[in-house]
């Protein structure tokens, strides 16, 4: 039980609530298959990702906690924001994707593009370097906004393998 008492110490509870926001770029599946069978080079894309990183960046009091090879999982303190501004920020994001991406998808023939969204709210806890390679967190609202995202693609007929 001792080594039990020393994980617990390290693991921290967040302070306060926090937001979580599930982020996933649509058919980009079906993008890395266009760059493969056209024998091109996926440069734009990575581009339109790193750019993309760059913009959540701004966001006051976002922690983009992970990239999920086709969008990230966000986190906000609570205290620092609200549900407003939470909908301002989605509705940016998908704005600033649509215009960025407009001239990568229209060579295409994509039947949908665009960003789906999952978010929760609740406790999450901090488990520091030491346990896995990096700072990781863990807590219901990652998980439920990863599943809400998930849903919110098959809403729209796209199923989580096919993206």
């Amino acid at each position: 039980m001792r080594g039990a008492r020393a994980i617990d110490q390290k693991i921290r509870l967040l302070t306060g609530n926090h937001i979580v926001i599930a982020i996933d770029i649509r058919s980009s599946s079906k993008m890395l298959e266009y760059f493969k069978d056209h024998r091109k080079p996926v440069d734009p894309y990575i581009a339109l990702i790193m750019a993309m990183k760059h913009k959540i960046d701004e966001f006051p009091g976002c922690i983009a906690y992970k990239f999920t090879g086709d969008g990230w999982i966000l986190l906000f303190k609570k205290q620092k924001t609200n549900g407003s501004a939470m909908l301002q920020f989605m509705e940016a994001l998908s704005k600033w994707y649509a215009t960025h991406s407009s001239n990568l998808v229209k060579q295409m023939d994509l039947p949908r593009h665009g960003l789906t969204f999952g978010v929760d709210d609740g406790w999450i806890w901090e488990v520091p370097p030491g346990f896995f390679e990096q700072t990781e967190y863990i807590g219901e609202p990652i998980v439920l906004a990863s599943r809400l995202q998930a849903a919110a693609a098959a809403a729209v007929g796209e199923s989580a393998d096919s993206d």
